[in-house]
């Protein structure tokens, strides 16, 4: 920024280079700036008196105003190529130390002097004798000689008024883009490399020389060998090679001579060439800019010797001693150049007034807030906003701050200007990432209200800050710079990756150190920070201690089971080991399991882990066979598990090796055990500390084992948490020899008819050894008459029958009989005992029953005065008839009566002698089996209420002991039909009566007492009452269903009941909301009550009654305690109702005068009717609207005095609803006497 001030006005420059003009007096137009220096970019300002000046960014000067010598007339100076200004009498060039390249020649400086007012010239040439360069003018300017090159500032002296115009020497070359062709290029081929130069500053580029380092895998090519062999070239060794160009004019540009060069046959890669300019006037060095081709097999294989036009042409421009710039056109594949052969300069051009414009420049990102590591596209647009002239050589600079890498640009598709692809590609304009952080974009020539794009995509770094600027910068060679910034707000994006940790020793013991490891890991792309480590400890662990990486973290304990600690900041792909260490209580029972949760930020949820380490015990395993084994018998195992420690064992298996299978056969176990792969296994579970646990297993030991050994048997025992424990003595035994005899009956419970032969038999088999000297004993019973004992195997002798020898596996199917007349006394079960002995040793007794049963039999028939319908839920009798059938005894005579479902039997009698009823379907009615005649039997019974209607059957059916013949049932059918009476009862309404405004609850008591049966899906519908709303049901004690039918009337229908059983009863309840204004009085409600399976319905007529309750407060708001004589006074009251219902309100107010005379004018009472009596006034309001709950109503009038002092006396009465509300309220206004006139 810089200020200059004048006489009556002033310059700024502000901070974007735009000039500001201040005047005293606004229509001044002599100090007005010209207009195209308002619309240009300024690097300087200058004032002095009433003359103000102005360089332009392109080196143009303007002088303005009034001179000392121009007698008060119009100056108005443009003079161009100016490198520095001063306003002033006099002015200076300071001499400068030592001679510099770019110094101010004496020649070349230009003074502008104005003399003062009545002098003449001569003051000036005194000063600064030398022709003058204009005549006719009211001013002089001349050519001033120093003797020595000048250089640095302008300065202004006192008198006369002199203007110093230094002329711009620096040039600006920058190298704006590069061309490589072929851009993909086959080894051994032909590759050309050219630049292109561009000079933006306001003075002349002379002395341009380029410096390339060629890439390895090329070098120049042969036919450059003349150029370098005359200094057209200079090797300076390295592959890096120096040439000249042709001087650039202020804003012009040109390509340079192709350097061409042959790629390597072993090149590979890519091959990047970097050039650097310099010039002879260039203040700031420039930027190096690079430009590569990629080999590839693939590629294009060019022989530039074939082109003899093209090495003409560069014969021409470096060894013709031109050095022009190069036309891009004359490259395979064609370029953007449309200069001429001979050379690549403009011609001068004239500088056009009035030609500037303005530019606007805006950009947007796809994404506003990207993540880290991901990618932006930016869109930027230069729009030409002038509405008249082109703009001349626009360009866009974009910077990108750190944080973001540019990756690509090009210009966008459909905007002017493009990305150089290809020789034959457009010229128009470019865009070209320099480095990593910007990108210049040249659209070409820009027209009026024309607009071009460029997209840029920048990469966000893996830790970006929270928000980046990205700065672009919009010129034109006829426009002022126009800056524009974009703000990116990048998220950074932590993954925290924890695998599954590790206890060390993963199986603890009491009293010894443990450490639970992690390994945290960031997946990225951004660094992890403020993580937050939290430890959920394990009960009992002691010294506990936490590190990273080995080394201690500090901690604090948010609870006393979780310590929090914060862990360092990790990079992306880092990996940070964690550790909690501590050492277990020496009563340790239990696992221990550490839990960690880490967070960090933009991390995410949380991860977590659990470890466990188990708590380790000891156990012992001990075993034994019990018994003597002997072959075809049984051998035992016994295996006894114990548990050493107080530790609990957990899943605590018990394994041993199974006898080979032609040696045993597997029995039982306790508890039970599986099989697999010649092992038996025991799951016992958890076995307590200090403990001990027993499995059991049996073999049957095969008939041919005898004289061999059972074991020794291997078993192994395992935890959990205990080291496997094999058996210390594996067991084992001797098997003998051992016959097995077993006996069995036959025909086993068979009946047999009482006075009838019957027969007893026993079978015998070995399934054992061989057996001798075997014996069987019958003993006969009284029962059994003129009994014979026979044996086709054996030799019967009386009751023995004997057999010497009976080989192992022999059966004999009928060893022993036994045969005789069955006379029994009653039905019931006969049996002989049967007792085998080997080599006089008794081995077992058996016995052989058989059934003695009658002849006799019983039969039933159904009483023909059975019920044919019954109500469900009603009571009803069933009668049979049981009567004997044949002669005999009979014992354990009943009726088995058998009942429907849902019928429950509530009697049963015998004879009319009650007997004792069952709980469930089947009864059994004892009968006299002595009794010769017919017995009846009764049974009383009920079908549950919720019975569905039809038939349903009873079934009688006699039993007896004994062997009955076949006996029929006698069934009886019954048609269930139903039948229910309901009943509905209105109950007051709570409250009674119901209150306007508020909720009430209506009552309706609901039963189906009558019955019999049960009756389904009960409603109640009552119409809907005029000013209630229903909010809500239930029914008994739960909330109910309902429905608002909108038909003519409205009415409301409440689920009552899905079942009302016989006998219940339930009261329903209706919440509902009563109106502010619903209307006084009682409402009548007839309700209905209706169900289903049976259809019912009940109806009942009950009243409700509403009533009003208002609270309304009268508030005197204004009533003035005093007042003078001859004064209005004004009174207001404020009604407000405080519900909760309508209140219709009637208010009184009388005033009175008390030694005075008070008055209410007609008209000054609003909405009152007043009443005059004699000695007061009476107001009465009555609002024709009653007031809601919460409004207000303002009471107000104006009362009249007289001239004497009193006092004015106020009473207020208040009705509600026709209900007074208040005691009536008094109100004081003393009145004074007015003051004296003075």
């Amino acid at each position: 920024m810089e200020v200059a001030t004048g006489q009556e006005h002033a310059l700024i420059r502000t901070s974007k280079n735009r000039l500001v003009s201040w005047r005293k007096d606004p229509g001044d137009q002599l100090l007005k700036p010209p207009q195209e220096v308002l619309d240009a970019k300024v690097r300087a300002v200058s004032a002095y008196r009433r003359l103000g000046m102005a360089l332009t960014e392109g080196g143009h000067a303007y002088a303005w105003g009034v001179g000392v010598s121009t007698q008060g007339g119009p100056l108005l100076i443009s003079e161009p190529k100016v490198a520095a200004i001063a306003a002033g009498h006099y002015a200076f060039l300071g001499k400068a130390d030592a001679v510099r390249q770019d110094a101010v020649q004496p020649e070349a400086v230009r003074f502008l002097a104005g003399d003062r007012p009545g002098g003449a010239p001569s003051d000036v040439n005194a000063v600064f004798p030398g022709d003058s360069l204009v005549t006719g003018k009211s001013y002089v300017l001349k050519n001033v000689g120093f003797g020595t090159p000048v250089q640095g500032p302008c300065v202004g002296g006192a008198s006369p008024t002199l203007l110093a115009l230094a002329p711009a020497t620096d040039a600006d070359v920058t190298l704006q883009e590069g061309y490589v062709y072929p851009a993909a290029v086959r080894p051994g081929s032909d590759l050309a490399f050219q630049w292109r130069v561009d000079n933006d500053g306001p003075a002349k580029a002379t002395g341009i020389q380029l410096t390339v380092q060629l890439p390895t895998g090329t070098t120049l090519h042969p036919k450059h060998k003349s150029a370098v062999d005359k200094g057209a070239i200079v090797d300076l060794g390295g592959g890096r090679y120096r040439f000249k160009t042709v001087d650039l004019e202020p804003q012009e540009d040109g390509w340079t001579v192709p350097l061409m060069t042959r790629t390597a046959a072993d090149a590979k890669g890519e091959l990047t060439a970097t050039a650097e300019v310099t010039a002879g006037n260039i203040a700031d060095p420039t930027p190096p800019l690079s430009v590569a081709a990629q080999v590839r097999d693939d590629g294009d294989k060019w022989e530039s010797d074939d082109d003899s036009d093209l090495w003409e042409d560069i014969g021409k421009a470096l060894l013709g001693g031109l050095f022009a710039l190069f036309k891009l056109f004359s490259l395979p594949g064609g370029g953007n150049s449309s200069q001429s052969k001979k050379n690549n300069r403009k011609p001068k051009r004239k500088k056009p007034k009035n030609k500037f414009t303005t530019l606007r420049l805006d950009a947007s990102a796809d994404v506003d807030k990207p993540a880290a590591g991901s990618g932006v596209v930016m869109t930027w647009t230069l729009k030409n906003t002038g509405g008249k002239n082109k703009a001349k050589s626009p360009a866009v600079t974009v910077i990108v701050p750190s944080g973001l890498t540019i990756t690509k640009a090009k210009p966008a598709k459909g905007a002017k200007g493009s990305a150089k692809t290809s020789a034959k590609a457009s010229a128009k304009g470019s865009a070209k990432v320099l480095g990593k952080r910007s990108v210049l974009f040249r659209p070409g020539s820009l027209g009026p209200d024309k607009e071009a794009k460029v997209e840029i995509t920048v990469q966000v770094s893996d830790d970006p800050p929270a928000s980046l600027t990205v700065t672009g910068t919009a010129v034109a060679g006829n426009a002022v710079a126009v800056p524009h910034k974009l703000t990116v707000k990048p998220r950074r994006k932590t993954a925290l990756r924890l695998p599954r940790g590790k206890a060390t020793p993963e199986r603890l013991q009491p009293g010894k150190d443990v450490a639970f490891e992690w390994a945290l890991t960031n997946d990225g792309p951004s660094p992890a920070r403020k993580t937050k480590l939290r430890v959920t400890l394990p009960k009992g662990l002691e010294h506990v201690t936490l590190t990273a990486d080995a080394k201690p973290l500090a901690y604090t304990r948010e609870i006393p089971s979780r310590m929090a600690a914060d862990v360092p900041d990790l990079a992306k792909g880092a990996t940070l080991k964690l550790a909690v260490r501590g050492r277990t209580p020496k009563d340790l029972i239990g696992d221990l399991t550490t839990t960690v949760e880490i967070t960090a930020d933009d991390a995410g949820k949380a991860v977590r882990d659990s470890v466990t380490a188990t708590l380790r015990t000891t156990l012992e395993l001990t075993g034994k066979i019990v018994g003597k084994v002997a072959a075809n018998a049984y051998g035992t195992y016994v295996w006894t598990v114990r548990n050493t420690t107080d530790v609990d064992a957990t899943d605590v298996r018990l394994s041993m090796t199974a006898p080979p299978s032609e040696q045993v056969l597997l029995h039982s176990s306790a508890p039970q055990t599986t099989e697999a792969n010649g092992e038996l296994l025991w799951k016992l579970g958890t076995l307590k500390g200090k403990s001990t646990a027993v499995a059991i297993v049996t073999y049957q030991i095969r008939p041919d084992q005898g004289g061999r050994r059972l074991g020794p048997t291997a078993a192994t025992v395992r935890a959990a948490n205990a080291n496997d424990a094999p058996v210390g003595e594996k067991p084992r035994a001797e098997i003998t020899e051992r016959p097995a005899l077993i006996a069995r009956p036959v025909l086993y419970g068979v009946p047999v008819v009482i006075g009838k032969q019957a027969e007893f038999s026993w079978s015998l088999s070995n399934e054992g050894g061989d057996a001798s000297d075997v014996k069987i004993v019958v003993d006969v019973p009284k029962e059994l008459t003129g009994p014979k004992v026979t044996s086709p195997s054996g030799t019967a002798d009386g009751n023995t029958v004997t057999f010497s020898r009976v080989p192992a596996g022999t059966v004999y199917p009928e060893a022993v009989t036994v045969t005789g007349t069955l006379d029994a006394p009653r039905p019931g079960a006969v049996g002989v005992q049967a007792e085998v002995s080997y080599q006089g040793r008794t081995l077992a007794g058996v016995a052989c029953h058989r059934m003695a049963v009658s002849g006799a039999s019983l039969a039933v028939t159904a009483a023909a005065g059975n019920p044919a319908t019954v109500d469900a839920g009603a009571p009803a009798t069933l009668t049979w008839t049981v009567s004997r059938v044949a002669p005999g005894p009979l014992q354990g005579t009943f009726l088995v009566v058998d009942v429907p479902n849902k019928v429950v039997v509530t009697a049963l009698a015998v004879d009319g002698h009650e007997v004792h009823v069952r709980d469930d379907g089947r009864h059994l009615v004892p009968v006299d089996p002595a009794s010769a005649k017919p017995v009846t039997v009764q049974v009383s019974w009920r079908a549950d209420d919720d019975l569905g209607a039809g038939p349903v059957t009873f079934t009688a059916a006699p039993v007896w002991e004994g062997e009955p013949e076949r006996v029929r049932t006698a069934p009886v059918t019954v048609e269930i039909t139903r039948k229910a009476v309901l009943g509905v009862l209105p109950q007051p309404s709570l409250p009674d009566p119901v209150v306007a405004g508020t909720d009430a609850q209506l009552v309706w008591d609901v039963d189906n007492s009558a019955g019999p049966s049960s009756c389904s899906a009960l409603t109640l519908s009552v119409p809907a009452l005029d000013g209630c709303t229903l909010l809500s049901a239930t029914a008994g004690t739960v909330p109910a269903g309902f429905q608002i039918i909108d038909d003519h009337p409205k009415r409301w229908v409440i689920d009552v009941a899905r079942v009302l059983g016989a006998g219940h009863a339930t009261q329903v309840t209706a919440k509902v909301a009563v109106a502010a204004d619903a209307a006084v009085g009682a409402r009548s409600a007839t309700a209905t009550v209706s169900g289903q399976n049976p259809d019912a319905t009940r109806t009942a007529t009950g009243s409700v009654t509403v009533g009003r309750v208002a609270q309304v407060t009268p508030t005197p708001t204004g009533a003035p305690t005093t007042c003078t004589a001859g004064d209005q006074v004004s009174y207001l009251w404020s009604l407000v109702n405080d519900g909760p219902s309508d209140a219709s309100v009637a208010f009184t107010v009388t005033v009175r005068g008390e030694n005075t005379q008070v008055t209410v004018p007609p008209g000054q009472a609003i909405g009152a009717e007043i009443t005059a009596r004699p000695a007061a006034t009476e107001l009465t309001w009555k609002p024709t609207a009653p007031l809601p709950p919460g409004a207000s109503h303002i009471l107000a009038f104006i009362a009249q005095t007289n001239q004497v002092p009193g006092r004015i006396t106020l009473t207020t009465h208040l009705t509600v609803n026709g209900q007074p509300t208040t005691q009536p309220d008094a109100f004081h206004t003393t009145v004074t006497a007015r003051p004296a006139a003075e």
